[in-house]
């Protein structure tokens, strides 16, 4: 079986960098680019499986790239971008992304910009609280939630050809990797994830980090 293989577009050399070691320590196929000239060789040269796209590059938009080729490619598309204003998130979307994460990498806008996807008729509620030691933030809705298998691997790393179901139908519109990326990224600063969802009720997630 041949590793999933991943597409990064971005031009901050440091940031390829880490994000290609990160991911090739993690088992997965990665090529890189650094403009939408060389993003779009890659594209039909050797397809991928994911797109990892930044917004803001030297020949041109991310968001025109991702409306671009949302038609003519089945990999999914996640934004890593710095563009974290609600109507850039939204557009992100609108063109075709099947998830958008901020730099530096905000959970809080992953989980809320998630639960807004599927909340179409209910609420997202965030709270915030804090003992000596943590602090933790609670982002709940009352959206369509997940069945059991869904959420098992929620967090699972990327596979080819698998699918993430969303309840009433519709393509595939996520990976797992953007949770995967946050919560790397939270034990690696000592925090944790965790998630509890029920199919029709909604989904509450629950991240904590140590206090300075």
């Amino acid at each position: 079986m041949r590793k999933p293989r991943i597409l990064i577009v971005e031009d901050e050399t440091d940031v390829l960098k880490a994000n290609r070691l990160f991911l090739e320590a993690e088992g997965y196929e990665v090529t890189c680019a650094i403009n939408l000239k060389e993003a779009r060789n890659v594209l039909w040269e050797r397809p991928p499986d994911l797109i990892l796209l930044d917004v803001l590059l030297p020949d041109g938009s991310g968001y025109d790239f991702c409306g671009e080729v949302r038609g003519r490619t089945s990999a999914s598309i996640i934004f890593l971008t710095c563009m974290n204003s609600n109507e850039q998130i939204v557009d992100g979307f609108t063109r075709g992304a099947d998830d958008y994460i901020t730099k530096p990498y905000s959970m809080l806008v992953n989980l809320v910009s998630n639960a807004a996807q599927h909340t179409q008729n209910g609420a997202i509620t965030i709270r915030v609280s804090a003992d000596r030691d943590f602090a933790a933030v609670v982002v709940a809705d009352t959206g369509e939630g997940m069945g059991e298998e869904q959420l098992a691997r929620l967090f699972g790393r990327y596979s080819t050809g698998a699918e993430v179901e969303k309840a009433g139908g519709g393509r595939n519109t996520g990976t797992g990797l953007g949770l995967y990326i946050c919560r790397h990224i939270l034990e690696e600063h000592g925090g944790e994830i965790t998630v509890r969802s029920e199919m029709g009720k909604g989904t509450s997630v629950r991240f904590t980090l140590p206090r300075a």
